[in-house]
């Protein structure tokens, strides 16, 4: 996926870091994760969700955006799309979202890492984290984009 992004988008404005055993090694979670599957909300289908493997402290960074694909033009983006096989166009069309530059230019951005995969709890049965009213103003974790 990386290689291609590399190859679609011009060198020097691709987000990624440069090709190396070192780079290409960067993972996002800055914490032990594991990814397992589970159920979505109507209980039926599965999908792939990002767990952590161990408490985590307030303060920690938890993730950071090493492997976000940045497209600024829908044409880079279909082209994306076009060179990957339909299974994996399909999950990164899923896996896409939105987001603006600074100056207000919208981009498609993709997490070509397990951050693509970063889940939600819907029912607190699925939730692996301790979540406590008094923390949703003030969230133990952060997350850098």
């Amino acid at each position: 996926l990386k290689d291609t992004y590399r190859d679609v988008v011009h060198a020097d404005i691709h987000s990624l870091p440069p090709p190396s055993s070192k780079s290409d090694s960067l993972k996002g979670y800055q914490v032990p994760v594991e990814i397992k599957k589970t159920k979505v909300e109507d209980g039926e289908e599965e999908t792939l969700g990002v767990f952590t493997k161990a408490a985590i402290s307030k303060g920690t960074l938890i993730w950071k955006s090493t492997n976000t694909a940045q497209f600024t033009s829908g044409a880079d983006f279909r082209t994306y799309l076009k060179a990957l096989p339909e299974y994996l166009a399909c999950d990164i069309i899923d896996w896409a979202f939105p987001r603006f530059t600074a100056d207000q230019e919208p981009l498609v951005c993709v997490d070509l890492d397990h951050g693509s995969l970063t889940n939600a709890c819907v029912l607190e049965e699925e939730c692996n984290m301790e979540v406590k009213e008094e923390l949703l103003e003030n969230s133990g974790c952060e997350m850098e984009f």
